[in-house]
Order: structure tokens, then C-alpha cells, then sequence
């Protein structure tokens, strides 16, 4: 099937878009598919697409639950399965790299440990821990308790998402388009698509990252954490002890690789600068 570059395209459960590589110097290495957290969506790549595809394919895959997705099944089983199906089937790719961010992350860990542990070369992976600690599954409690209201639960999810989500010091320099940020989740996605993605894929499940990284079919993995994320740790001695235990849980087959970006949070593919070369140079040495 043919694709029109850079025009959202459907398959049988997911929301994708292709760009193809437009530099003048061609990386010999498999598309580059970007998974994106939990409210993200194909437009929350924008600042990063074009400089990613200058030198190779880059494919944006809006998960089930995301954007206008009506799945009902958003269980990580059912989001790995569609996910393979996508990449595999309907564009017919045998390689690709991955780079993840927070659900987009896990998603990626678990497809990399699939039915098909090939089709992932290399796996860059942002914002996940192996396990959640009381205070963040009171926060993924009270994020689905926010969604289940009709009235405003979409509008005070996004707000506590976006709060969560950066350093205190991000937070207080962007506090003018906090606002902004709000806006375009409760735009972009449905109170119904989150409330199935949170409830049931932001669980440990059959696919849980500790697992999935023991049986990691992919031949290298970078995993960055924020010194600030409170999402994956309440304090940095967690977030260091978080990568120790993501290092030590890889297979031994994959070569691992960890950073911890200082005085950020959550989301670094937007707080952080160096994120996107952070990609470029794992993906392409």
C-alpha cells in the first residue's frame, strides 16, 4: 500500500504518519518510529520531525486511547499487538529503531520484547522506571478518577498531567503557556480514549517493563531519566536508583547504556535541548 508522506494514515487501529528522509546524506539505518506519552499525539512531534528525518525515515504512531482513538481494548497486550501490526503488516518493515517517551517508553520496551523480538534494532527509551512507587499510583489513581468525571475531568487531568510532568523550574519559567499546554491535550485527545488507555495499560499487566527488558530483543538500549521526574521517583536517590535497576534488569544479550539529565523532569523530549541529539547519536553510532 502506498502512503502519502506526512499525511495521517489509519490502519486497522492506529493513527500513523510517515516522513521520509529529505537531507542530501542518507542514513543507511531502519526507520525511526517516535512513541510519545500518555496524551501525546501525532502534532506533539512537531518540533522534533523534521530535524529527526533529515537523514532517515520518521514514523509518528498515535497509541490505542490516544488522540481520537475509539479502541476499546487499550490493554498493553492489545497496544503491542496493534503496534506489530502496524509496523510489520500494513507498512511492511522488518527493522525499525524506536525512541519512547514515559507510556511511549513502555510501549516500546514491550514491543521490542514481542512475538517478532527482531523487528527492533535500537531502543531509546525516556522517562520509565521498572516499578511505581505508592505516591505515582496514587497519581495514576486520581488521574482516572479526574477522567471518569463528565464535567471538567478532561480539562483537570490535562492540567495535572502537565504539572506533573516538568521540573518546578520548567514550570515557573513556562507559567504563561501552561495554559497552552492544558489546552492542546484537551483538544487533541478524548476524556473516553485516556480513561481505557490510563485504566488499562498503565499497569504492570502481562507486559511490565521489568519482564520485557529480561527478554529485550533489541541490540542496544539508552534509557534517560530526569533528576526531577517525579512521576518515575519522589526524590533524585530514587530516580538514580531507578536507572541502577533498568541497567541491571537488561538482557544480557542487548547493550544498555543510562543518563540522568540534571535539574529535569518528566517529559524531556520538551524540557530538555539536548534530547533530540541525545536520539540522533544513539540511533546513528
Amino acid at each position: 500500500t502506498e502512503f502519502t508522506p506526512g499525511v495521517p494514515h489509519m490502519s486497522p487501529s492506529l493513527k500513523f504518519c510517515r516522513y521520509p528522509a529529505w537531507g542530501n546524506k542518507k542514513d543507511e539505518g531502519p526507520p525511526l518510529v517516535l512513541l510519545g506519552g500518555t496524551a501525546s499525539v501525532l502534532e506533539s512531534w512537531a518540533p522534533h520531525v523534521k530535524p529527526l528525518s533529515r537523514s532517515r525515515e520518521v514514523i509518528l504512531v498515535e497509541a490505542l486511547g490516544q488522540g481520537t482513538s475509539t479502541a476499546e481494548d487499550c490493554r498493553m497486550e492489545s497496544q503491542v499487538a496493534s503496534l506489530h501490526t502496524c509496523l510489520a503488516t500494513d507498512l511492511g518493515l522488518t527493522s525499525v529503531d524506536v525512541a519512547g517517551v514515559s507510556f511511549g517508553g513502555r510501549l516500546g520496551v514491550a514491543l521490542a520484547r514481542g512475538k517478532d523480538t527482531t523487528l527492533v534494532r535500537r531502543l531509546h527509551v525516556t522517562g520509565v522506571g521498572v516499578k511505581r512507587d505508592e505516591e505515582a499510583l496514587r497519581r495514576i489513581e486520581g488521574w482516572a478518577r479526574m477522567l471518569s468525571d463528565e464535567d471538567g475531568g478532561l480539562e483537570k487531568f490535562a492540567e495535572d498531567l502537565v504539572r506533573s510532568s516538568y521540573s518546578q523550574d520548567f514550570l515557573s519559567k513556562n507559567e504563561k503557556n501552561l495554559p497552552k499546554y492544558c489546552e492542546f491535550i484537551s483538544t487533541y485527545n478524548t476524556r473516553e480514549g485516556l480513561s481505557r488507555l490510563i485504566g488499562q495499560s498503565h499497569n504492570e499487566g502481562k507486559c511490565g517493563v521489568g519482564e520485557s527488558l529480561s527478554a529485550c530483543g533489541a541490540k542496544r538500549v539508552r534509557f534517560l531519566l530526569g533528576e526531577k521526574d517525579v512521576v518515575v521517583a519522589r526524590n533524585e536517590d530514587g530516580i538514580r536508583d531507578a536507572l541502577d535497576v533498568l541497567l541491571d534488569l537488561t538482557s544480557k544479550s542487548t547493550e544498555v547504556e543510562g543518563k540522568l539529565v540534571r535539574e529535569c523532569g518528566h517529559v524531556l523530549n520538551i524540557e530538555w535541548a539536548g534530547w533530540r541529539k541525545d536520539v540522533e547519536d544513539f540511533i546513528g553510532g
